[in-house]
């Protein structure tokens, strides 16, 4: 309910976001697996599976790639930083 004696207040504000897997296999998974949602009904193509973990390989640095180590329920897994 709408209170006029009330000031409102507004902002906004960025967080990180991650991505967490067992592995970085998982995490070229999930690259695809994204990248699918948007495209056509083509069949699946194993090769951009393969391009997706060449790319995780080659850019860990780029995206975060990382084992979590904070104090948090994903400690262990492979982590990367969400775009």
């Amino acid at each position: 309910m709408w209170c006029p004696s009330r000031e409102s207040r507004r902002g906004n504000s960025r967080h990180q976001s991650f991505f967490y897997a067992d592995s970085e296999e998982d995490i070229a998974a999930m690259c695809i697996t994204a990248e699918i949602g948007q495209i056509n009904d083509e069949p699946f193509d194993f090769d951009k599976l393969v391009v997706c973990g060449r790319f995780v390989e080659t850019h860990a640095s780029e995206i975060g790639l990382t084992i979590e180590s904070r104090d948090v329920p994903q400690k262990g897994m492979v982590r990367s930083s969400q775009p």
